[in-house]
């Protein structure tokens, strides 16, 4: 019987002995029942039920401890010590320590264990004083806890100091402790120092070469960390255990180096070890890292062939893959592995499951796990949701969330805070802003670096670089990602000389410029078509040693929209294809739409044959490029069935851009087929698909089928009643139009711009000039959408129409802005139509003299 189902039966037979125990029993009778037990055991009993995390299970065992006498014991003391800090049990691990008569080192050292295991670390730091007060002197067990409590903390400056201290009391010597200053010094980016530790070990253990190998991978230095795992294979000073095999494969895969990652876990297996859940983890960990969700897929469905079953981490890599793909397909199979599984799923997990399927376009599905996970007392539950609606532009659901949240009493913090900054900076709802700004000053993270950036970001996205500037230089302390949010914003408004000026007053203040930092700076500059800017900031970089990341090489493409610009982008491009990154789907991506751009499709399908075909991001961008050519409209197509042959799922987009080039090319029979296609993969209810079905078909000529497709969507918003009414004026049905426009109002949906031009177009073709008048008058009045020289030709030629000549006049001497030439030669027509030549000529003489 295995030791779990030990644990059980004894802990069932004890507590029914103590259910049958009269009240009255003495505490010699109780005693007798906990030393029923053999200590050995039952320290056994006590290890597992910390490793299961059984918090009820290992509470009496407790008590059994105790009433058997062994909680004098510092051995089972601290077992138990440990068990309450897995459970995170606090105040029951410290009254296990406290009823210790005599608390040795071993005892203080598994209290320090406790405490940073629970997140206490200023405690735990201070327990040492408290020791060395009780007369006791920490050991180089201690010594390695204290150290992994300032891992935890960052906390550099105190690691240094017990290094000073173990050296200078002489334990520096123990393999423990130096074991632990390498991997101190290697967190800590200290490279030299820790190879320098390393090479004063006499006698190197395996866990020694370990932390080496994953000090250097996470440092950066891969192919450092691949020649000491050579090196320690070629001297063979220790053999290689599982842990080092999981390091070189896990930072093998992390840096995108998959092949070489292979390599290794195929010299594992050779090597007589079996690769363990971490193992396959790690790889999965790797491929989600860089993208490559195709990849992950097929090495899940490996593991399960060689017999690995999945856990939480491994679920929780495989949501994220389906996101990357986009495939609500996949993730509704995988949804559903994860509940025949019966496996326990932590928040984290199902938090992600809400993002796959917000991420899948799919955000009724991301509620239904939301709603039925009972996740609605979990602030990373409601931080998803409200990031998914915000992925898809929807904040007026985001700040209903936000409300919601609030309103259930989960308080918000630092991510909530930055999420909904984002909200506001997106939307442009800068009062709501000032409002929620009130709210994290009541709150206490007005100082906070992110929530700080956040606001900046708030200001410069609404226009108030002044008050971005404020905020900036209100802050108490500023650190990179504050600098880098005032840098993105001036760049972004065009003031890319001052945000350069920026940098160097950041580096005049202490701090180094990151890759983040130059991002921001060259995506500034690309969205203002500054490409020789962008070029130089990107040239910059690489002087000042600074590596330029997916997003920067990304970022100086789409800066060169022009084909004297290619140049450039073709420089950017070299740089990635001799850092070994000539296949990655989001480089090749940008380098086909920069090719599309300058209209050199060959070279743009050059690239897209030279990237990896099971990437959906690379097809769509290629098929994208065809589209916008209306020459390649069947070339676009022609590649959309090669993808479906060679088993890539197509995503909205996709099928969306397909639609699109059979608008341009009236194809209604394709479109048919396409539409088909569609509600194969699911797409029948979704949006942008919708939507793209309503103006083909409308482009097409069968409004019938433009409103089936209208009825099939769910959750219609202001954009789908838009595109429905802009097909029936396309059809001269102004009275369907009206009936839309009631339609929207009776969903409490608010109108845009486009909405408001067919409502007017319609009156004005149906002879309805006093509605047409109100709904002028409430645009911007009620619905707060301003009225442009679009909308005022409209209702220039209603009035025109209906013989109102001098209103008509006055209204296009009031525009916004200079009349169209379409509106002056329709203010003409109607002078003309009704015999008024005054109107007329004094309408002429004064464009004609305004326009000399």
């Amino acid at each position: 019987m295995c030791l779990r189902c030990n644990l059980l039966c004894i802990i069932f037979l004890l507590l029914e002995t103590m259910d049958r125990v009269d009240c009255s029993v003495n505490r010699a009778s109780l005693e007798q029942i906990g030393s029923a037990l053999c200590p050995i055991t039952l320290y056994r009993l006590i290890q597992e039920s910390a490793r299961t995390r059984d918090l009820a299970v290992g509470r009496r065992l407790s008590c059994v401890t105790i009433l058997g006498g062994l909680d004098s014991s510092s051995n089972f003391a601290t077992s138990l010590i440990h068990l309450f800090a897995v459970c995170g049990e606090p105040a029951e691990l410290h009254q296990i320590f406290w009823r210790l008569p005599e608390k040795n080192v071993f005892a203080w050292t598994a209290l320090i264990l406790a405490y940073t295991r629970l997140g206490q670390y200023t405690q735990a730091l201070r327990l040492p004083c408290y020791m060395q007060a009780a007369g006791l002197e920490p050991d180089g067990y201690t010594f390695v806890a204290i150290l992994k409590t300032c891992l935890c903390i960052s906390n550099w400056t105190q690691g240094r100091l017990i290094h000073a201290h173990v050296t200078e009391v002489g334990l520096n010597a123990d393999v423990h402790i130096a074991n632990a200053l390498v991997d101190m010094h290697a967190r800590a980016g200290c490279v030299e120092d820790s190879l320098k530790i390393f090479h004063g070990i006499q006698k190197r253990d395996i866990t020694s070469w370990n932390v080496l190998i994953s000090g250097l991978f996470r440092c950066g230095y891969g192919l450092m960390a691949i020649e000491w795992f050579e090196r320690l294979q070629k001297e063979k000073e220790v053999e290689p255990n599982v842990v080092t095999w999981n390091s070189i494969i896990s930072g093998c895969a992390n840096h995108g180096i998959h092949e070489v990652a292979f390599e290794m876990f195929m010299k594992m297996q050779k090597a007589g070890l079996v690769p363990d859940q971490i193992t396959w983890n790690s790889l999965l960990h790797g491929f989600v890292e860089h993208h490559r969700g195709h990849e992950t897929l097929q090495l899940f469905r490996q593991m399960q062939i060689e017999g690995i079953g999945p856990d939480s981490v491994t679920f929780l890599y495989l949501s994220k893959a389906c996101s990357i793909l986009s495939s609500l397909a996949h993730a509704k199979i995988l949804h559903l592995q994860i509940i025949e599984s019966g496996i326990y799923i932590p928040v984290m997990a199902k938090s992600s499951l809400i993002d796959m399927y917000a991420k899948c376009g799919s955000l009724n599905a991301a509620m239904e796990v939301f709603d039925s996970g009972l996740l609605k007392n979990d602030l990373i539950s409601w931080n998803t949701i409200i990031s998914s609606y915000l992925h898809h532009g929807f904040y007026e659901e985001s700040f209903y969330s936000f409300e919601k949240m609030l309103a259930l009493g989960v308080m918000p913090r630092q991510v909530t805070f930055t999420l909904m900054l984002k909200a506001c900076s997106a939307s442009g709802y800068m009062y709501e802003g000032q409002i929620l700004h009130l709210f994290i000053m009541e709150s206490s993270y007005e100082s906070d670096i992110f929530v700080a950036s956040a606001l900046i970001d708030l200001h410069m996205k609404c226009g108030y670089l002044w008050d971005a500037r404020a905020t900036f230089d209100s802050m108490p302390r500023r650190g990179l990602v504050t600098w880098s949010a005032l840098i993105a914003g001036y760049a972004w408004h065009g003031y890319c000389k001052e945000a350069s000026w920026l940098i160097q007053e950041m580096q005049h203040d202490g701090l180094k410029p990151t890759v983040i930092t130059w991002n921001g700076l060259i995506w500034g500059c690309a969205y203002n078509s500054l490409c020789v800017d962008a070029f130089y900031n990107f040239q910059q970089m690489l002087i000042d040693e600074i590596r330029p990341d997916e997003a920067t090489v990304v970022g100086v493409l789409s800066a060169c929209v022009d084909l004297p610009g290619i140049k450039y982008g073709e420089v950017a491009y070299v740089y990635t294809v001799e850092g070994g990154r000539e296949t990655d789907s989001t480089i090749g991506s940008a380098v086909i739409n920069m090719y599309a751009n300058a209209k050199c499709l060959q070279d743009a399908l050059w690239v897209f044959s030279n990237l990896s075909k099971e990437e959906i991001q690379s097809w769509n961008a290629m098929i994208e490029a065809f589209v916008e050519h209306t020459d390649f409209v069947h070339e676009a197509i022609q590649l959309f069935q090669q993808m479906r042959q060679e088993g890539v799922f197509p995503t909205q987009n996709i099928m969306a851009s397909i639609l699109k080039g059979c608008v341009s090319a009236k194809m209604l029979f394709r479109s048919k087929v396409v539409h088909v296609q569609a509600l194969e993969l699911g797409f029948n209810s979704d949006k942008l698909v919708g939507h793209s079905l309503i103006d083909v078909y409308s482009k097409c000529g069968t409004l019938k089928d433009a409103w089936n497709a209208f009825h099939r969507i769910q959750n219609r918003d202001e954009v789908t009643w838009t595109a429905i009414m802009e097909a029936c004026a396309e059809h001269n049905d102004h009275e369907l139009v009206l009936q839309c426009f009631q339609g929207m109002q009776t969903e409490n949906l608010v109108p845009n711009e486009i909405s408001f031009l067919c409502l007017l177009s319609a009156c004005n073709h149906t002879g309805l000039a006093e509605e047409a008048c109100h709904y002028f008058s409430t645009m911007s009045s009620v619905y707060r959408v301003v009225p442009s020289v679009t909308h005022h030709t409209c209702m220039i030629d209603l009035f025109g129409r209906t013989g109102c000549l001098l209103v008509a006049d006055d209204l296009l001497n009031t525009s916004p802005s200079e009349p169209t030439f379409i509106g002056c030669i329709s203010m003409l027509n109607h002078c003309k139509n009704y015999g008024n030549y005054y109107v007329g000529k004094d309408h002429f003489d004064r464009r004609y003299n305004d326009s000399h």
